[in-house]
């Protein structure tokens, strides 16, 4: 019925005008609106639990102020002080965080964070480095706390140390978490000392020296060799030699004689030890000039002209 009708002409409705509209007006479904679910609340998995904790740890470190104690300048296997002192309060810093440091260390303050536990470590590969404190320490909230090393360069020149300042965070459940918020180079400048330069020397260059120490003392057992087995100077050997090939038995008891020597002082088990033995007489007494006086004087023509006796040359 509702279709016939609006085929109608309005002009034609007249009575049915109101009748049509009732109609209509019942046949219209009513809109209703249903109300939206509530958005659900976002939840965090127990791994993000633990890592939100972390974070909430790192945004609580405080801002502090740290003391970097190294010497700048060493000398070489000397040991030294090192020291890194770290403070929550500013004025205890400014009062006594730079009181009984070590002479040779000027103190160098840079601002750091810090939490209840810290890690600080002192690194250099050209160093040996003792710790005297733990590593791990808790930061006090009334004072500095203090970290220290023995330190000692191994070798020369302008070396580095470097000190890393760490943050330590352990949340039940999480491996324990580190953050670095300090490192710091320093250059040291390492000096030398005699005895390190001797050391040095013999290290580096043993084997040219050893070398050098043969030829001196092949070339001095050499020269002396005849000294060393007779007692006999150079100069006294070619003397020895002389009166050994110019002068018989009865002549060298002659020579003696003329020289006023006993043979009962002498060596007489053969006419070289009687020689070797005339030449040291005539030598400890201040003879031996009076000695190559005669000999010269009875040999005349079988002298040849003496060469300087390189010890007397010497002395």
């Amino acid at each position: 019925m509702l279709v016939a009708t609006i085929f109608l002409s309005e002009r034609n409705l007249g009575p049915f005008k109101v009748i049509l509209s009732t109609l209509v007006s019942i046949s219209t479904p009513t809109q209703i609106t249903t109300p939206l679910p509530p958005t659900p609340i976002a939840t965090l998995t127990p791994r993000e639990q633990l890592e939100e904790q972390l974070l909430e740890a790192i945004r609580k470190l405080q801002g502090a102020q740290s003391l970097i104690g190294i010497p700048q300048e060493m000398t070489v296997e000397k040991t030294y002080r090192a020291v890194f002192r770290i403070s929550k309060n500013n004025n205890q810093l400014q009062n006594n965080i730079t009181t009984n440091l070590p002479p040779s260390i000027t103190p160098n303050i840079q601002e750091t964070k810090t939490g209840t536990l810290m890690r600080v470590r002192l690194i250099g590969d050209q160093f040996y480095i003792t710790p005297i404190t733990p590593e791990d320490q808790v930061v006090s909230d009334d004072t500095y706390t203090e970290w220290a090393w023995n330190v000692t360069p191994k070798t020369l020149g302008n070396l580095t140390l470097t000190l890393q300042s760490s943050a330590r965070f352990n949340i039940q459940g999480l491996k324990e978490e580190q953050r670095n918020y300090l490192i710091k180079d320093t250059r040291v400048y390492v000096d030398s000392t005699l005895e390190y330069t001797i050391k040095s020397i013999f290290k580096d260059y043993w084997q040219v020296m050893l070398f050098i120490v043969i030829s001196i003392t092949g070339a001095v057992l050499s020269i002396n060799r005849v000294y060393i087995t007779t007692g006999l100077t150079p100069k006294q050997t070619r003397l020895k030699d002389f009166i050994n090939s110019s002068f018989s038995d009865s002549e060298l008891n002659e020579l003696c004689f003329e020289l006023g020597v006993d043979n009962e002082h002498l060596d007489q088990r053969n006419k070289l030890t009687k020689i070797i033995s005339l030449i040291k007489y005539c030598n400890q007494r201040s003879m031996i000039e009076d000695l190559e006086f005669e000999v010269s004087r009875k040999r005349p023509s079988k002298v040849k002209p003496q060469e300087p006796d390189k010890e007397s040359v010497k002395r």
